[in-house]
């Protein structure tokens, strides 16, 4: 188990205006620490739910409207063109309900994860050939140029709306829907599934306003806001975004009420109670069911869940789901446990070859050695010594790379180059200081400068040969590369990240192909994984992502080469860092504040989730009353704590290791939450981090930063 970097947020000054907000003291230092210093904007970010945006605002989207009005009118063939993960999947859902509710033909086209993301230029051609005269795209599109122009010359119209990054030319599309464009009014971090819900909006308040006998009887806006939600918060989307968690805040309302078959089937399978539902169990629960279908091939079963309209199909539909979420996991963990034998493997394997190069340099110097004790020739000149010198540092340099593998064990090779070049470089200056006319004493100190320079040059030599053999146990970058039937392309993401997670090191994780092959790669806050791909450009196919997520696409023959170069970036920028995760905390926490009164304005904080995380505590001098590793595998811990005169249980998921010497006092980084077992509500701690209670406490050796922590 690895200690993380414990990092306690500067305490914020006494703030009468926070107080006279009506804020709790340190309710308002979390909220400080997430940006939100102001009482006026804190209260309006924490309790405002008015969605009155207009979406008709948005760059593109009359067009957008006016060209899927008129389809609608004519009866036309529409095609809702999406993208394979959990996003994407809602976002097709939610289009094509609102669609066919306003009477249209429209069907779903979700490629499979084997054609890659994005528009597909035969996908296109088919649908125009399938009768579909108007392609409309949610969560894809926006950078497909070259792909769109077919479309078009398919005889498709083709609206793009997407809120990933855009590039430097925009698709010849009938509209781009993208609130990501320079001149887009509004919210520019939505969702796939909100953007999909801004033109959904937009269509239904267009027929409200031209043709309200039309208007889909019994059609509710906020029956789709649970497909927002579930897509803002499974794509990882900002909610300390006003939008963001307002639309999320209703979408959970209606998740709650178990509005939508499919997803109340997910919560079962998911064993959710409807009504406890939150965004952490959005994140966690249901977003990897729906993701599971996309990882495995095809999204055709989430999107099955996602629109059943009975009960019974809504039910088959989230079983197969969790097979195929269960398959997942066990893919995940197989690759994952593959990897790590690999590299294990491979850090053996480093260490023999060490050994054996240092023992092949060891036997040339000692050749080498004699060969400078023998005696000059009768003119005082060594005879061929240089050569010789030459012909053994060549040699040792050959059977040194014959031993070491193609891309893993560069360092050995490059240690033993500069091996070869150091020394015969000193040979040729002893025979050049020989070929003078000169006494033979300075010949003989020749020599003997020639000997010390050989003995350093092989202790620099094997010195480097001993930080090859570190650089193999403690790597500064996680790599590896397998087939499809060890890491499937659809879950090197899960298995990047999970390693990075339990290592705290950049991971890049290789699906091979025939001729070229996919990755995924997980970074760390010191290491920005995607300028490090821009550096390895020339070897790549295509690249993309951000500073901690990336992948690329890479032709075989290149893969040596770019484990060099990644390995190379690494070593530079990572060695003789200390690298552990930082923890931030909020605040310290007394056990006087372990009531439900506290949480329950805690739960103001809701929803939470990325760039707004649950509030974070610690507590020190904890005495452990008692403890024991829980799970089937033991990795959990369960202890029940007290202080001052408070006892409380506490859980603390992956840190079973402590179980086995267990400190009698210690200092814990926590969530404060509520548990509920057999019908009975008690609060708890979700650990996240524990260590050995410090002799003095109040001379926590804590790191101290300013407000916005969270915020970056």
């Amino acid at each position: 188990m690895m200690q993380k970097r414990w990092t306690l947020a500067e305490a914020a000054p006494d703030d009468c205006s926070m107080r006279s907000a009506r804020f709790n003291p340190t309710l308002s230092q979390v909220l400080r620490n997430r940006g939100f210093a102001d009482p006026q904007v804190a209260r309006q970010f924490i309790h405002s739910r008015d969605l009155d945006e207009d979406p008709l605002e948005m760059k593109g989207m009359r067009a957008a409207v006016e060209r899927i009005s008129h389809a609608l009118a004519a009866r036309e063939s529409i095609a809702v063109y999406g993208d394979y993960d959990a996003d994407g999947v809602c976002a097709t859902a939610l289009l094509l309900t609102v669609l066919r509710k306003l009477g249209g033909m429209a069907n779903a086209h979700i490629p499979h994860r084997d054609d890659g993301y994005g528009l597909s230029e035969a996908a296109l051609r088919q649908l125009a050939g399938g009768g579909a005269r108007l392609v409309v795209t949610v969560d894809c599109g926006i950078r497909s140029v070259a792909e769109v122009a077919a479309g078009n010359a398919a005889g498709l119209d083709i609206i793009i709306s997407d809120h990933h990054s855009v590039g430097a030319a925009l698709p010849p599309a009938l509209a781009v829907i993208n609130p990501r464009q320079a001149d887009c009014p509004g919210e520019a971090r939505l969702s796939g599934s909100g953007v999909a819900f801004m033109l959904a909006l937009a269509l239904l308040k267009d027929r409200w306003a031209t043709g309200r006998e039309n208007f889909p009887r019994g059609m509710r806006v906020s029956d789709l806001l649970d497909l927002v939600a579930l897509g803002t918060v499974a794509d990882v989307m900002p909610l300390n975004v006003s939008l963001n968690r307002r639309l999320v805040a209703h979408g959970l309302a209606v998740i709650n009420e178990g509005r939508r078959p499919g997803i109340a089937a997910l919560a079962a399978v998911a064993r959710l109670r409807l009504g406890k539902v939150t965004a952490s169990d959005l994140a966690f629960r249901l977003g990897p069911r729906i993701n599971a279908a996309g990882r495995l091939g095809s999204a055709d079963a989430a999107l099955a869940a996602l629109l059943a309209e009975t009960a019974q199909s809504a039910r088959q539909a989230a079983e197969r789901l969790q097979q195929l979420n269960q398959q997942r996991q066990m893919k995940t963990s197989a690759a994952q446990a593959a990897v790590d034998r690999q590299n294990e493997q491979s850090a053996r394997e480093t260490y023999e070859v060490c050994q054996l190069s240092k023992s092949i340099i060891q036997s040339a110097d000692r050749r080498m050695a004699r060969w400078l004790r023998r005696r000059p020739n009768s003119q005082g000149k060594p005879t061929g010594l240089s050569a010789r010198f030459r012909r053994a540092t060549a040699n040792a340099e050959r059977e040194i790379a014959k031993a070491t593998a193609a891309g893993r064990q560069w360092r050995l090779r490059r240690a033993s180059k500069r091996w070869r070049a150091s020394i015969y470089a000193r040979a040729r200056r002893m025979e050049r200081i020989h070929s003078r006319p000169t006494d033979s004493r300075a010949r003989v100190g020749s020599l003997r400068r020639l000997d010390m320079a050989r003995r350093q040059i092989t202790a620099r030599a094997l010195a480097e040969i001993k930080l090859c053999e570190v650089a193999a146990a403690q790597p500064m970058l996680i790599f590896a590369a397998a087939g499809e039937d060890m890491i499937p392309a659809g879950i090197a993401g899960l298995v990047a990240g999970r390693l990075t997670e339990a290592h705290y090191r950049p991971s890049v994780i290789v699906s091979l192909g025939e001729r070229a092959s996919r990755a995924s790669c997980r970074s760390i806050p010191e290491f920005n994984i995607t300028r490090a791909l821009d550096a390895c450009a020339h070897l790549l196919i295509r690249h993309g992502g951000h500073a901690q997520a990336a992948g690329f696409s890479v032709r075989n023959e290149n893969l040596p080469a770019l484990r060099q170069l990644l390995e190379e970036l690494t070593e530079s920028e990572l060695r003789g860092k200390a690298l552990r995760p930082a923890l931030l905390i909020d605040a310290p926490l007394r056990p006087c504040d372990w009531n439900e009164a506290f949480l329950q304005e805690l739960d103001a904080l809701e929803p939470t989730g990325s760039d707004f995380p649950p509030a974070v505590f610690m507590t020190d001098a904890l005495t452990v009353l008692a403890g024991r590793a829980v799970g089937g595998d033991s990795k959990h811990l369960k202890l029940r704590l007290e202080k001052d005169g408070k006892r409380i249980d506490a859980i603390g998921f992956g840190l079973g290791g402590w179980a086995a010497n267990m400190p009698s006092h210690i200092d814990a980084v926590y969530h404060l939450q509520s548990n509920e077992f057999n019908g009975r509500r008690s609060l708890q701690l979700h650990l996240l981090d524990i260590r050995p209670a410090q002799t003095q406490p109040a001379s926590f050796p804590l790191d101290r930063v300013g407000a916005q922590t969270h915020n970056g």
